[in-house]
């Protein structure tokens, strides 16, 4: 099932788009950690070039590992406060605050329309 912003609205299908399981987050993470890090590269490279070859090796392998790492605890993070903000957004609060700055940039354009206009009428005044 794709996950999308109306379905992710919706209280019945909200708790099957947002269950993953370990599962999911191995295989991000052996995903994001089977893409090389430029940095990883050059640093290989490096040790390549200077004949360290497991050198260069270990360090890419330790790059990927912490790539990995961070993939699973932003996916772990992500699931568990993912869920608290969809419950803020469908309160009150969200749309007393999306009208709080709608009404914040209202002003705000407000402001700066009467200091232009005071500024050109000096001008041409």
């Amino acid at each position: 099932m794709k996950c999308t912003r109306q379905i992710l609205f919706r209280p019945l299908l909200r708790k099957r788009c947002l269950d993953s399981g370990v599962g999911t987050l191995i295989v991000l993470a052996i995903a994001g950690g089977l893409l090389p890090d430029p940095s990883a590269l050059a640093i290989l490279l490096a040790a390549l070039s200077s004949g360290r070859v497991l050198l260069g090796l270990a360090s890419v392998v330790v790059f990927s590992l912490g790539f990995a790492a961070t993939l699973v605890v932003v996916g772990v993070v992500a699931a568990q406060v993912g869920q608290r903000i969809l419950d803020w957004l469908s309160s009150i609060w969200a749309m007393r605050a999306q009208i709080a700055t709608t009404l914040l940039i209202f002003g705000m354009g407000v402001v700066l329309t009467v200091k232009a206009a005071y500024q050109v009428a000096a001008l041409a005044g």
